[in-house]
């Protein structure tokens, strides 16, 4: 029997970027989607012993765990000091032996750390190019210098969708490294054990409302959606819309202002802010939802999406290239102009009286994820 293949995946898992966790935790998932012998077995390297619990929760069965940096001691740092005074390197480096990563896959930041034959960098979008305020201009810099070194290299690079990759051609005309498309789909949790009544009844939520999951930075677009249920009560339409996610990104700024709006609009009954909440009891909210809205006006291919999609769920999405390259063969999205208040609203009301909705299988969508992935990774 052939040797199994063997992938490292420099995990961490964290709350403030939870989209970049997910993907890998899907890509976990879906490698059990594979027949036995395709299925790979996966090394997770991370400092966090909770990220590791975290993948051990997916049940893959060809699981196990590295220590992602190494412990020097105070002469052997010492020495790596005087070393890089005068020879302008350490002395003493410590690192996995190769037959421990063969290979290695991970977010672009981190590669460069690690000594490796074969490495398969991921770069979920240009959001550096595009919406540089929310990173901060060091890490914008830090980014586009990455870029600029893996665009121009024999490197191999994951996007997610076509619409990022044609954009990192549009930033780096000419770049030179490989370029690999592979769509990602979601692997949800069980949640038949949860009542939905509870959950309603917890978050003191009616039976018919709007569902629009997204990190609060002021590119995810909550603000056209709050415009859009203003002018749904200017013409005695009363909804109710359900944000969650973590209101502390950007230091929680733009959620406050999204707060005081709707506070000065007294739309305090048809607007409920949720947080950061239990990813399973999201998911719940998500299902009983009348319609999903993803009004974002910037993404590299949404989970929010994935997850709606996953549902058979209806959505409301900003007509964003990436978000009609999700949904193409879907038939429960309608595609709004992403700041038209207005537009939005006409389609929220109109979803309310419609309630036909397509169903697919999409599992399929969860085998083609892991199939494309072991394709690139094969050829390496």
């Amino acid at each position: 029997m052939a040797e199994r293949k063997k992938v490292g995946i420099l995990f961490g898992y964290s709350e403030g970027w939870i989209g970049g966790a997910y993907y890998f935790i899907n890509l976990v998932q879906a490698f059990k989607q594979l027949d036995d012998a395709q299925r790979p077995h996966v090394v997770i390297i991370t400092n966090n012993e909770e990220s590791y619990q975290k993948m051990q929760e997916t049940g893959y069965p060809y699981l196990s765990f590295l220590q992602g940096s190494f412990h020097y001691s105070v002469a052997e740092r010492i020495l790596n000091k005087i070393s890089r005074t005068v020879f302008r390197k350490n002395l003493i480096v410590k690192g996995h032996k190769k037959q421990d990563l063969p290979l290695l896959f991970g977010y672009y930041e981190q590669l460069p750390n690690y000594k490796c034959d074969k490495k398969l960098f991921w770069i979920p979008d240009l959001q550096d190019c595009h919406y540089p305020e929310y990173l901060g201009d060091e890490v914008a810099a830090k980014r586009k210098k990455q870029h600029l070194a893996l665009g121009y290299s024999d490197a191999n690079v994951v996007f997610s969708s076509i619409d990022a990759a044609e954009d990192f051609l549009h930033f780096y005309s000419g770049a030179t490294c490989k370029k690999h498309v592979v769509p990602f789909a979601v692997t949800l949790p069980d949640i038949s054990d949860l009542n939905a009544c509870d959950v309603l009844s917890k978050y003191n939520i009616p039976a018919q409302y709007f569902f629009a999951p997204n990190q609060f930075w002021s590119h995810k677009n909550h603000l056209t959606v709050v415009k859009a249920v203003e002018q749904l009560r200017e013409t005695n339409s009363e909804v109710c819309v359900v944000f969650t996610g973590n209101e502390n990104t950007g230091g929680g700024k733009y959620a406050q202002q999204l707060k005081d709006y709707v506070e000065k609009k007294g739309l305090n009954k048809n607007i409920r802010f949720l947080g950061f909440i239990d990813r399973r009891e999201q998911l719940v909210l998500m299902k009983q939802s009348t319609v999903v809205i993803q009004p974002s006006m910037f993404e590299g291919w949404s989970t929010v999406i994935e997850d709606a999609k996953a549902l058979n769920k209806r959505i409301l999405a900003s007509n964003l290239n990436v978000h009609m390259e999700q949904l193409k063969d879907n038939g429960n999205a309608i595609f709004f102009e992403a700041q038209n208040a207005i537009q939005l609203a006409d389609l929220m009301a109109g979803t309310t009286k419609n309630t036909d909705v397509f169903y697919y299988n999409y599992d399929a969508n969860i085998r083609g994820y892991a199939t494309r992935f072991m394709e690139v990774v094969n050829k390496l």
